[in-house]
């Protein structure tokens, strides 16, 4: 999936801030139970406000990906 995300954030690198997170690294565990993380890989999207999408787990199509960040900038 990293592949698939960095080209993605590449794509939206003017529209949208991507940070990346090691799953495994104890650093990121805070965020992970913010954000209801419970698998790798998993996805939020922040929206504008800031609010958190229901996050997405597991491989996903990257189609899927692009409806998510085009449903936040719409």
């Amino acid at each position: 999936m990293l592949p698939v995300v960095r080209e993605l954030a590449a794509e939206y690198a003017d529209r949208i801030d991507f940070q990346v997170l090691d799953y495994y690294a104890d650093s990121t565990k805070p965020l992970q139970s913010q954000y209801g993380m419970r698998g790798h890989p998993s996805f939020v999207i922040l929206g504008r406000d800031g609010s958190p999408s229901p996050p997405l787990f597991g491989l996903l199509p990257r189609d899927q990906l692009v409806a998510q960040l085009e449903g936040v900038l719409a």
